[in-house]
């Protein structure tokens, strides 16, 4: 991890670090990161780690109950329940998502991220066109017709 020096002034402000220790974070990247491994591979990885450090490895329960919910009360975007029809049923199904806002929210709290969105917001229609992928919304990618008004 970076020292507090290391970090960008906007990037400090918006991110906090949920881990206590290099092997916190070491722990639930092997568990929870993109080449994630078994619970089985991880007890092998931490009796095999933990034979030498100073700093031990923690129990795969204390990953589950105590570092993962820190992490996601710090890191995750948050959720929104709602309900949609469920087809062949006329019930309704419990949908857990992530509402724009909420990806809007984090996303702008950081300042390199809101000047770009900032300098995009002046691009002409021909560069919206060009960079479409940027912001996919109505008023974005079309913005004359949709402040026609009608």
């Amino acid at each position: 991890m970076p020292p507090p020096s290391d970090v960008p002034a906007g990037v400090s402000a918006a991110v906090t670090n949920p881990f206590t220790c290099v092997e916190h974070l070491y722990a639930y990247l092997l568990l929870r990161g993109q080449d994630h491994i078994t619970e089985q591979q991880y007890k092998v990885t931490r009796a095999a780690f933990n034979i030498a450090p100073p700093v031990k490895l923690p129990s795969i329960n204390t990953i589950r109950y105590e570092i993962f919910p820190n992490i996601e009360r710090k890191w995750k975007l948050q959720t929104s329940t709602c309900w949609a029809p469920q087809d062949g049923t006329n019930g309704l199904v419990e949908v857990n998502c992530v509402m724009p806002s909420e990806h809007i929210r984090r996303d702008l709290q950081f300042e390199r991220t809101f000047a770009f969105f900032k300098k995009a917001d002046a691009w002409t229609d021909l560069d919206r066109e060009l960079h479409n992928e940027i912001v996919d919304s109505p008023l974005f990618r079309d913005r004359s017709t949709v402040l026609l008004g009608g």
